[in-house]
């Protein structure tokens, strides 16, 4: 569960290393983001010749956090919270990824969400 001013890892390679949730976009109203919510970061901690200022706003994909996820037979639960910088396609309909890879483990819970390929594609594992 993500709420606002949680400190989030940021595990693709687009630059930022740490943000700071500064809203849930999706769904609307939501006071506390799950796995596969929409939220807006707030970039604190960037790798060295990035380019990335202090403060710049991004959207993000959760797909990780530190609560219990519940499957069908197991639950599941990841040392820490994290998300994936994304961009809307032109229709609004898909999440496009603003690095290239994704470097750690994601849930397996976004295969059955909508809009969500690109970002299992890039990753090299899902759990």
């Amino acid at each position: 569960m993500i709420q606002l001013l949680s400190n989030i890892k940021i595990t693709d390679n687009s630059g930022v290393l740490l943000g700071k949730t500064i809203k849930i976009l999706k769904p609307k109203n939501a006071k506390i983001g799950n796995i596969g919510d929409l939220i807006l970061i707030s970039s604190q901690v960037q790798a060295m010749n990035s380019g990335i200022k202090t403060g710049t706003i991004f959207k993000a994909i959760i797909v990780r956090t530190k609560t219990n996820e519940k499957h069908l037979t197991n639950s599941l639960k990841w040392d820490e919270n994290a998300a994936v910088l994304v961009k809307l396609s032109p229709k609004g309909d898909e999440f496009i990824p603003i690095g290239t890879r994704i470097k750690s483990p994601i849930s397996s819970s976004l295969k059955f969400k909508r809009g969500y390929q690109k970002i299992i594609s890039l990753a090299k594992t899902y759990v």
